[in-house]
């Protein structure tokens, strides 16, 4: 119920039945079906993932509102008067992206949604195989309505660089990886847009502790009702590769080429120590040939008395 293909594991030795089910989900997202847990009757024991959400209010930890709430807060960002900007949504690569891309790509937007991963194009061709995984209805109305593929997108918009993303002109729904934003294309669109107030970071999941994406929501959830133009910033550090040079450059050759010298002698050392072992083992099979040449009586072997 909460990834294409997703399974639970079922160990039985009598009298123990027990299940192993790291995530479920009970509601039903297109395209994935609910949990089957209705096969299995009263199992003796059942392992479950029990998340803690530290420090998050109690009324926030009920029941997910599930896509309707975020559909619109998108559509109210981008499509309002002030709907020029970008908006950024952090995913995974290939689990809950999934019902996530689906979901998108049955709305009418007017903006560009985009999904930026750099396995995005496979992630969705893999999935077109995994019909067999949808909910009953999702394979009701291609076995029976239509052979349309239902992954086959016809709205969101596969990228796999930022370049691409940079293209399109207007305002933008980019959903990029990776959920933490510590590393990945999400960093990247985060870092480019977090200085424009048009331009807003939104969270279908709680991130990942300690992350810089937990960061963010920790600095917007602290600073709600502070009003409006109130600064909120938030030091990240930011690396990036350059090439060496000079000094630094130097001294990377010269370790190098160190490393190189010392493997060659290494090398030499073992070939020179193993040379006295080759020429014994030489030496015992020539003596081995010459006493194996003649037989008991003097005579080389197959010879005869003439």
């Amino acid at each position: 119920g909460t990834t294409l293909g997703g399974c639970f594991w079922r160990i039985r030795k009598p009298p123990t039945d027990l299940i192993y089910i790291a995530a479920f989900n009970h509601r039903k997202e297109h395209p994935l079906p609910t949990v089957g847990l209705s096969m299995v009757a009263r199992p003796s024991h059942v392992i479950v993932r029990a998340p803690v959400h530290f420090g998050r209010p109690m009324h926030l930890m009920g029941a997910k509102p599930g896509l309707g709430p975020f559909l619109e807060a998108v559509r109210a960002r981008l499509g309002g008067p002030r709907g020029e900007g970008t908006v950024l949504v952090p995913v995974d690569t290939a689990a809950r992206v999934i019902p996530l891309v689906m979901a998108l790509d049955e709305v009418e937007w007017n903006v560009e949604v985009v999904l930026l991963t750099h396995v995005a194009y496979n992630t969705f061709e893999f999935a077109k195989s995994m019909i067999e995984y949808t909910s009953i209805t999702t394979n009701a109305k291609f076995d029976l309505l239509s052979r349309d593929n239902p992954f086959e997108l016809k709205r969101v918009r596969l990228c796999h660089t930022y370049e691409e993303v940079e293209e399109t002109p207007g305002p933008k729904l980019v959903l990029a990886s990776s959920e933490a934003m510590d590393v990945g294309f999400s960093r990247t669109v985060f870092e480019k847009i977090c200085a424009s107030p048009l331009n807003a970071v939104f969270f279908t999941s709680d991130p990942p502790p300690n992350s810089l994406a937990a960061r963010v929501l920790h600095l917007a959830r602290t600073s709600t009702g502070v009003g409006v133009g109130v600064s909120r910033r938030l030091k990240v550090a930011r690396a990036r590769r350059v090439p060496l040079e000079g000094a630094e450059l130097y001294e990377w050759k010269d370790a190098q080429r160190r490393a190189k010298d010392a493997a060659r002698r290494e090398s030499e050392a073992r070939n020179r120590a193993d040379e006295p072992m080759r020429g014994e083992d030489a030496d015992a099979e020539w003596e081995n040939a010459s006493m194996g040449s003649f037989s008991d009586d003097g005579n080389a072997p197959g010879a005869r008395d003439g």
